[in-house]
């Protein structure tokens, strides 16, 4: 299993087919928004992340080579569902 913790504008490109080859019989992606415990950097640019910043939590897998899906994600972050993402958003975007 592959781990990242990307930045808004890395996760923003995640559905181009450069980036991850997914959507293949048996290969998996989940990507979770959440607060920051701690600094991180992005794995893809190596921009600099505060804690309590939006990052995304990232995981590729395969059904096959023995290396299964394990939940990290609430290591790393206060996890955000859908809904408050949202108004976390709403909310920045007003300030």
């Amino acid at each position: 299993m592959k781990r990242e913790i990307l930045c808004e504008k890395c996760e923003s490109h995640l559905e181009s087919p450069k980036r991850f080859a997914s959507k293949y019989p048996g290969e998996h992606q989940k990507i979770v928004a959440g607060l920051a415990h701690a600094d991180f950097k992005c794995d893809s640019c190596g921009r600099d992340l505060e804690k309590e910043a939006l990052v995304y939590c990232v995981s590729l897998w395969a059904d096959y080579g023995g290396i299964p899906y394990f939940v990290w994600e609430h290591e790393c972050v206060s996890i955000l569902d859908k809904k408050a993402l949202d108004s976390y958003l709403r909310l920045r975007s007003d300030m």
